[in-house]
């Protein structure tokens, strides 16, 4: 059975208090804090680094919105989520982004993408498991919001008994509690997001109460929200979001284009390289050397004592077999490795086993390539070494003639 208006109402209000403290969020809200994602903006707190703030600005000045100069500078690097310390920083931006958010076209904008990347997905999820429940709902568009929904899911398994003695409710309830579980101890080993975790446990209460269906009313994080708050004046901004009237045209992405740098070559050139080569240089060829005794030396040679410095070992083959184990690249790589696990706990992306399990994946699976790469080295530098040996003998062997 689809999910009424109601139910997506009361999903909407609860994230939106999670968000902005207000059941229908606030449209000019600007924060930016201590996550690395940049300016968060709007009902859903739309964010630099995952692209949303860019689908909201663009949807608004496709609706006919203006942009200010402030923002229009900054949407390149909103579209390619770079920058995002330097454009946090930018007051004129936050200043214009409020202003904005007076504007009914910013409202229209941020509604339909919020609807889009967020409430029609979490739809979607709960559509194809079969889920009917306003708590499901809620649960599932507060992780999407809020993110790493399919990262916590796919460690969520529950077998229904082979003899159908657990009813399609009674698997969505298992399945719902148990996830959101998992999700409420995920974000509770993280630093960064533990101090969120008040929105698991929010439906961890309403699970123990046996609340699926969300009655009014309900307390969500300190704001008590009531069936007049749904009734208001401000709930029927998101009357559109019921499925028989939603109308909103996607614009097709537009085909990507390669670019072009400083460094791009030119194919004309090249191709006119290669029909024309340069000449080639002439090759010096030495004197044929002729030992016929001491019939031709002249009767004033005088024999010279020279002392030839032949050149210092590199050591390259006493270190090999360290380059064979892979004892050389450790540094760098270990380095590597620890940067890599501190930038993802701080994104909360994995845990500790997670981290570890990976770092085992990748070096199982360099570990062959590492081993040729420096078995190459080794024969190259050796075979170097023997070769200026080898002219070094030479030499001697020439001057002593």
């Amino acid at each position: 059975m689809p999910f009424s208006e109601r139910d997506k109402l009361i999903a909407l209000a609860i994230v939106h208090i999670f968000e902005t403290s207000k059941p229908f969020g606030d449209y000019a809200a600007v924060a930016v804090l201590n996550d690395g994602a940049g300016i968060s903006y709007g009902i859903n707190q739309f964010t630099h680094k995952s692209g949303s703030l860019y689908a909201v600005l663009d949807r608004f000045a496709k609706l006919g919105g203006e942009l200010t100069h402030a923002i229009g500078g900054v949407m390149q690097d909103l579209a390619t989520k770079s920058r995002i310390q330097s454009v946090s920083a930018n007051a004129t931006v936050k200043s214009d982004l409020r202003r904005l958010g007076a504007d009914p076209l910013m409202h229209q904008a941020q509604r339909e993408i919020a609807f889009e990347k967020y409430l029609a997905p979490a739809i979607r999820a709960c559509e194809g498991s079969d889920f009917e429940m306003p708590l499901s709902l809620a649960v599932v568009y507060d992780s999407i919001n809020h993110g790493s929904f399919d990262k916590i899911r796919d460690r969520v398994v529950v077998q229904k008994p082979g003899n159908g003695s657990m009813t399609e409710q009674e698997f969505e309830k298992e399945w719902i509690t148990r996830y959101v579980k998992k999700r409420d101890a995920w974000l509770e080993s993280s630093p960064r997001l533990k101090v969120t975790d008040y929105r698991t446990d929010f439906f961890l209460a309403q699970i123990a109460r046996d609340n699926w269906n969300l009655n009014l009313p309900l307390n969500v994080h300190g704001f008590k929200l009531t069936n007049e708050i749904l009734d208001g004046v401000e709930a029927q901004t998101f009357a559109d979001l019921r499925d028989d009237e939603i109308n909103i045209e996607i614009p097709a992405a537009e085909p990507r284009q390669t670019p072009q740098d400083d460094h791009s070559v030119n194919l004309a050139t090249l191709n006119a390289a290669d029909k024309n080569p340069a000449e080639a240089q002439p090759t010096q060829q030495a004197e044929a050397i002729v030992n016929v005794g001491d019939q031709n030396v002249p009767a004033n040679f005088t024999a010279e004592n020279k002392t030839l410095i032949a050149p210092e070992s590199s050591g390259m083959l006493s270190r090999g077999w360290k380059w064979i184990a892979g004892l050389g690249l450790l540094p760098t790589s270990f380095a590597g490795l620890m940067e890599t696990v501190k930038n993802y706990s701080a994104d909360g992306n994995f845990n500790t086993a997670d981290a570890l399990r990976t770092a085992k994946d990748v070096f199982i699976f360099l570990l062959p390539y590492l081993f040729w790469i420096g078995l190459a080295f080794v024969v190259f530098w050796g075979v170097k070494e023997l070769l200026k040996q080898v002219s070094f003998m030479l030499t001697q062997y020439t001057l002593a003639r």
